[in-house]
């Protein structure tokens, strides 16, 4: 049986597939011994542990744990009707498929029928086993993943225990009974991971819970609307996308120039490497410390030495390789001294953009014109590619805010710019890619 689950595991992972595993579909196949967290218990293997109020939880401890380069503490939180057996079944923890040098703790909510839910019994109960775990082995950062009410949870977590986590996951959620907190804007990464095509919490969700954070002035918020799937499988577990948003938080998690540098390493030997994040790592590794990092200064310049001279005056490719390197080197001293002369055009287009995204959190009829007025004239500016994902989202299920002729006018502009976009993404790849990809 494990062997078979292991493999289906691989399978899925490997090509982002999605499945949903109810808890009871292994459970007479996979058990743990009984053990809670303690020095004394054997690495690279998994335990069953019961918390201070009697509930079970699955623990898998990575093979190595060093103190001058500690894992993380990943927690794997169940929606409604699941088990803490869950996490463990959907993303092959046991089998090492799932973030194999962390610890990662799947824990059973107050009631399974109902998933955590937001009170502070179950509050109390994640904020034990964080300080459990902290207390028994050195702990890096606290992640929180959950999906559907576990989602739900880990916004009213984040807003209650922000101090405790250095980020969520949240996956097919919404923010629900949840706060924002002031003290948090700068420390908690705010993942927000969707299927477009969820038919049990709308995707609608996601982006309106995007605006709340962004309102609130938190610093890291992602949204993310997974395309490909349908109104059966929009809903369910995403191996692939919840482990690429968890190394989005590790990006902004991050604390020392030699986690910079791991992150580089580990996300350069993935199958198809992100490789704005592979420059951003560079670009905060670099800003902590680390040392010779000579490649991302000269792959910076080259790239603002290609856009300098391009004929700003209408969109063109030069627009996509911008916003591709603005995204990658932004905040690098010697990336923004080289862009000095479209600095002034940039700051021009940022005030559209922030006007654009104020527009589209209004709601009302004309938000969808505001962010569209946005798109054709703040194509240079910082935050466009937030505003180009709230407009597609809205361009997808316009309703009666939308006026045909506004969401014509839509998709005449990303039909205009799509041969631009490609060649000005290529650009950016071709001056970066193999350089990051071969540094030292």
């Amino acid at each position: 049986m494990m062997k078979a689950q292991a493999k289906w595991i691989t399978a899925v992972t490997g090509v982002g597939a999605v499945f949903l595993i109810s808890a009871s579909v292994f459970a007479q196949g996979l058990e743990f011994p009984k053990a809670n967290p303690s020095t004394e218990l054997a690495l690279g293997k998994s335990y069953e542990g019961v918390s201070k109020n009697k509930r079970p939880y699955w623990y898998r401890l990575p093979a190595t744990i060093d103190k001058s380069a500690a894992p993380d503490l990943i927690f794997l939180l169940h929606g409604t009707g699941m088990s803490f057996k869950w996490g463990f079944f959907n993303y092959g923890v046991h089998a090492g498929h799932f973030r194999k040098g962390d610890i990662v703790v799947s824990p059973e909510s107050e009631d399974s029928s109902r998933g955590f839910v937001q009170d502070k019994k179950d509050r109390d109960e994640i904020a034990g086993l964080i300080k459990l775990f902290r207390k028994t082995y050195p702990v890096r950062n606290v992640y929180l993943y959950g999906h559907s009410q576990g989602a739900f949870f880990c916004y009213y977590f984040a807003g209650e225990r922000p101090e405790m986590i250095d980020g969520i996951v949240a996956h097919a959620g919404n923010f629900f009974k949840a706060k924002t907190t002031k003290g948090a804007r700068d420390k908690v990464a705010i993942g927000i991971l969707h299927g477009r095509a969820d038919a049990v919490v709308t995707v609608e969700c996601a982006f309106m819970t995007d605006n709340v954070y962004r309102s609130a002035g938190y610093k890291n918020v992602k949204v993310w609307a997974v395309d490909g799937l349908n109104e059966k499988t929009g809903h369910w577990p995403l191996p692939y996308h919840v482990q690429r948003m968890l190394a989005w938080c590790d990006l902004v998690s991050m604390k020392t120039a030699a986690d910079g540098l791991a992150l580089v390493k580990s996300e350069l030997a993935v199958e198809k490497p992100d490789i704005v994040m592979v420059a951003q790592a560079s670009v905060r590794a670099r800003a902590l410390g680390a040392q010779a990092m000579d490649a991302v200064v000269a792959v910076a310049q080259s790239n603002a030495a290609a856009l300098v001279g391009a004929d700003t005056t209408s969109y063109g490719p030069w627009c996509r390789h911008l916003q591709q390197a603005q995204a990658a080197f932004g905040g690098l001293p010697e990336w923004e001294a080289a862009i000095k002369p479209m600095q002034g055009l940039i700051k021009k287009h940022t005030k559209w953009v922030e006007q654009g995204m104020k527009a589209m959190r209004k709601g009302n009829k004309k938000s969808f014109a505001g962010g569209l007025k946005a798109m054709t004239k703040g194509y240079a500016g910082r935050g466009y590619d937030v505003l180009a994902a709230h407009m597609l989202h809205r361009s997808n299920k316009p309703g009666d805010r939308v006026s045909a002729k506004e969401l014509q006018g839509y998709k005449d502009l990303q039909t205009a710019r799509k041969a631009a976009d490609k060649q000005g993404l290529q650009a950016f790849l071709d001056l970066t890619q193999e350089p990051l990809k071969t540094k030292k």
